[in-house]
């Protein structure tokens, strides 16, 4: 077996030659074992052309077999740099130690592959001058993300001690956060939703509450306005599992509004000719805002919460359904 995470293989080929007791395993499933990698990055390599078995293409669904000779090569992997970027941001909070910025949606957090820059770590680079991380860190004073197209409230780290004590009350669960989001259909006035939640059985960039190795999940919820087919609800999530709330809510047949993932296939289909429009003119991704963090400071210890007003998109429906609730 041999890392590749290091990058020490990057731009180098290889060759494995099967053996009978990974007969019949899939080729994604062989190439993650063997190459100690995510099944994800080992699917991708197939995808990409970058693996052959028996001199020829297949899929990353393919069965191996004992003695096929799967060919490979792993592509050079350029390091990728956090630069400052003159970027807006939407400053709630600032003192030396943190920031809580209003995210707003079609932000990705922090540099990745294919998102190398414009990322609210860029413009934090830019906008505080006095962040302490090394230059090459990708994730300087992240301490919990948003999805790119979720916007709203999220804290900032300016240095270490910060970002530790900061993350331990992550840990701790002793931080609050609350959701604002629109959803299909009208939930109960109050619930809790209590189902696990990993990575979906089939689809494996999706999470699902059907997963066979799901981790606990907590979300309660208050109906806070419902407008004929949509509602808007608030979720308070005691745990903090990837895509928690979308995949509950879609769990409980109400998925949110504008979910290309988790929603319904024909979303159009589930509204009235009036909610239609609107979903129409204002909904470009999914609708969820982070509204309210609260926590206590990393460095004084002093109590503090915060709100983080909707951006335009949400802020327009709501109010054009209001306008409509009079004929409802």
């Amino acid at each position: 077996m041999v890392n590749i995470d290091t990058g020490a293989l990057s731009g180098r080929e290889f060759e494995l030659i099967v053996s009978e007791k990974d007969s019949k395993k899939r080729l994604d499933v062989f190439l993650s074992a063997h190459l100690d990698c995510s099944r994800n990055f080992a699917s991708n390599l197939v995808l990409e052309k970058n693996i052959i078995v028996n001199n020829k293409d297949v899929k990353p669904s393919y069965k191996v077999k004992s003695e096929d000779k799967v060919c490979g090569r792993i592509p050079e992997v350029r390091p990728i740099y956090a630069e400052p970027e003159k970027i807006s941001l939407n400053i709630i909070f600032e003192d030396e130690h943190i920031a809580v910025i209003n995210k707003p949606p079609g932000m990705v957090v922090h540099p990745s592959p294919g998102h190398s820059g414009n990322t609210l770590v860029n413009a934090l680079l830019y906008h505080f001058e006095n962040v302490d991380f090394p230059k090459d860190s990708l994730r300087p004073g992240i301490v919990h993300r948003l999805d790119k197209d979720t916007s709203g409230a999220i804290v900032i780290a300016k240095n270490p001690r910060a970002l530790e004590r900061l993350g331990q009350s992550f840990k701790e669960r002793t931080v609050n956060k609350k959701y604002l989001a629109f959803v299909h259909g009208v939930p109960a006035a109050k619930g809790i939703i209590e189902k696990p939640v990993g990575r979906h059985l089939t689809e494996r960039k999706k999470m699902s509450v059907n997963s066979k190795n799901g981790r606990y999940a907590l979300t309660y919820f208050n109906l806070v306005r419902s407008f004929e087919d949509i509602s808007l609800v608030e979720a308070d999530i005691k745990t903090g599992r990837t895509h928690q709330i979308r995949v509950h809510f879609s769990s409980e047949g109400f998925p949110l509004i504008g979910d290309e993932i988790y929603g319904f296939k024909h979303p159009m289909k589930h509204l009235g000719d009036k909610t239609r429009v609107v979903v129409k003119k204002y909904v470009k991704r999914q609708m969820l805002h982070s509204a309210y963090i609260s926590f206590l400071h990393p460095i004084t210890g002093e109590a503090l919460e915060f709100e983080a007003p909707f951006f335009d998109d949400m802020k327009s429906m709501l109010y054009e359904l209001e306008r409509l609730q009079e004929v409802f």
